[in-house]
């Protein structure tokens, strides 16, 4: 039983981990974790074909966090221009109200 044991454990370590795919109707993104690198393909829908991928980038690890910092950042950007404000990277402090 440990023999079988062992082998199913080994078969598992060499599987490809898949995660779900970010998708509308006619874009897709693929991210799955190959060869200690994370493995992100792009794919758009073709009527009488399907999913054709069209991109693939594969990541080691310390770029996997640096490109999670460049996304979060893109995505406030592009939220705040949706509603309107300006982004210039300054902030404004705001004052404590003073209890008299």
């Amino acid at each position: 039983m440990k023999l079988v044991f062992s082998f199913v454990t080994l078969m598992q370590t060499q599987l490809k981990k898949q995660f779900a795919p970010i998708a509308n109707d006619e874009k897709r993104i693929d991210v799955s974790i190959e060869n200690g690198q994370a493995v992100i393909k792009m794919a758009t829908w073709t009527d009488g074909l399907g999913w054709n991928t069209q991109k693939t980038i594969a990541l080691e690890a310390e770029l996997v966090e640096d490109l999670h910092r460049a996304l979060a950042s893109a995505r406030v950007r592009l939220r705040s221009a949706e509603i309107g404000e300006a982004v210039d990277g300054s902030a404004r402090i705001l004052g404590f109200p003073s209890s008299s």
